[in-house]
């Protein structure tokens, strides 16, 4: 409240129902200057105890004084029969004036109690919708889709044409660009800013937010610096819709991991600090997202070391395998990429390829090494590897979606093969395709007792079984993958004839 303005008021109000008092009587003139004067004290400790309201206690603070000179016009005609008629209008008059002070002030308060509802919906909206981003940021582990969304939940909220996300190289000497929206393809390629260089150069060695509403007035020295340049490349040259910047540090644990800019705000817009406050919140949970994504990325990269451990273990034990799981690998890969699986799909194959024979782990070095003919028996024990393995690897949490994968690569799509006869689509798709590499490879492999096949005979014995060992879609998309080169047969050295 403004206790100034309406202590004035009050004194003037106060001074003029003083001045009336002396067309009373005097036998009345003393109880009116009580009157005046009980309400002058009574007005001035409310308005100061209302002092530090807030909008409602104002609109109560315009009706008490509205209550007050009513009080006191009553008085003033219980008095006046002796008063000229002009008295009585300005008794009256200064009443309504009161009055009126107390509507306007009404009126004015509801459209601040109307600004502030508005105010109030806009950010119960906004928290709404940060809310949902940061559940659907912090839900992405893979750092290409995350920063993708990143993209777009920021051009969303901020309703601004461009946006940069830059990270520190290793060496956290510069910002790498790496996603934007906006710039130029030849900005976009390889763009690298030095800590202190710029804007955004700016903000990662302060860890500070940076708000510029005119670049101009504000960072002159950057516009001077842009146009003495001539020796810029013009194609390369941005040219901006405002001079209005906001640029903010991405931080994890008060160090600064990189810069995310925004400019170009949607209608020629000044960004103001509502903008920055909404970026500072998005930021933050963008940090915690790619920090998040980095963590997920170092442990996947342990995951592969631990699982070329266990392939190595294997190459220990039977060293006739070497190569064979990494080119069944390479012949896997591209036809699960042509049938249209998914990145994480992909991602398990390639562990199911690198490991579908651990368990000939299991497996006695005499039977897994032998050179001559296997007995029915041996033959037997051999054809239990698969089992084996998925049993070895369905102790390891990481690697129970794989399991399937390699327990059922030596299944036939007409049912005949094992460990238990599975049928066409009952097989797991990855095994499916799996099979198919994995018989490839072998054929066109040296071993012991022959030379490997040319690539164009397995290529034709592939295409002979298909609808019987293996599935017709997964044999038509390595016959096309062949046929382009897409799959090319790689030497390596093998002596283990048992695949």
């Amino acid at each position: 409240m403004n206790f100034t303005r309406y202590m004035l008021i009050n004194i003037l109000n106060s001074v003029i129902w003083f001045l009336f008092s002396f067309r009373l009587s005097s036998n009345y003139s003393w109880i009116f200057w009580i009157f005046t004067a009980f309400f002058f004290i009574t007005n001035t400790i409310y308005f100061w105890n209302k002092n530090d309201d807030e909008v409602f206690q104002r609109t109560d603070t315009s009706l008490y004084m509205t209550f007050n000179n009513g009080v006191m016009t009553l008085v003033f005609f219980m008095f006046m029969t002796e008063i000229e008629l002009i008295y009585k209008f300005l008794a009256i008059a200064l009443f309504l004036f009161i009055a009126l002070i107390a509507t306007n002030s009404r009126n004015g308060d509801r459209k601040d109690v109307f600004e502030l509802k508005n105010l109030l919906d806009s950010k119960i909206q906004e928290l709404g919708e940060l809310h949902n981003i940061s559940s659907a940021i912090n839900s992405i582990l893979d750092l290409e889709r995350l920063l993708d969304m990143v993209l777009s939940v920021t051009v969303d909220v901020l309703k601004v044409g461009r946006v940069s996300l830059f990270l520190f190289d290793e060496d956290k000497k510069n910002l790498i660009l790496k996603i934007s929206k906006g710039l130029k393809k030849e900005l976009i390629n390889n763009l690298k800013i030095k800590i202190g260089e710029g804007i955004i150069g700016k903000v990662a060695e302060t860890g500070k937010p940076l708000l510029i509403k005119n670049i101009e007035k504000e960072m002159p020295e950057l516009i001077e610096k842009s146009k003495h340049n001539e020796n810029q490349d013009e194609n390369k040259k941005e040219h901006y819709k405002t001079n209005s910047f906001l640029c903010v540090p991405l931080k994890i644990k008060n160090e600064t991991i990189g810069v995310l800019s925004v400019n170009d705000k949607n209608n020629n817009e000044i960004f103001n600090e509502n903008d920055l406050e909404l970026l500072t919140i998005l930021s933050s949970q963008i940090a915690v997202a790619i920090e998040n994504a980095n963590l997920y990325d170092t442990m996947k990269d342990s995951y592969k070391s631990t699982i070329k451990a266990l392939s190595n273990a294997l190459d220990a034990k039977d060293s006739y395998t070497g190569g064979h799981s990494s080119q069944v690998t390479k012949y896997a890969l591209p036809i699960a990429l042509d049938l249209g699986f998914d990145k994480h799909f992909i991602e398990r194959l390639e562990y199911a390829g690198m490991l579908h024979d651990i368990g000939k782990i299991g497996i006695i070095e005499t039977i897994l090494n032998k050179n001559g003919r296997l007995t029915e028996d041996e033959f037997d024990v051999i054809k239990k590897h698969p089992v084996i393995g998925a049993d070895i690897l369905s102790s390891v949490s990481f690697l129970e979606d794989i399991v399937p994968i390699v327990r059922y690569h030596h299944e036939r799509w007409d049912g005949n093969g094992y460990p238990e006869g599975l049928k066409g689509e009952d097989i797991p798709v990855g095994a499916r395709i799996i099979a198919v590499a994995d018989t490839f490879d072998a054929m066109t492999s040296d071993r012991p007792y022959r030379k490997g096949l040319p690539a164009e005979i397995a290529r034709a014995e592939i295409e002979r079984c298909s609808g019987s060992q293996f599935d017709p879609a997964v044999v038509k998309s390595f016959l096309k993958l062949f046929d382009e080169g897409k799959i090319v047969v790689e030497k390596y050295e093998s002596k283990n004839r048992w695949f």
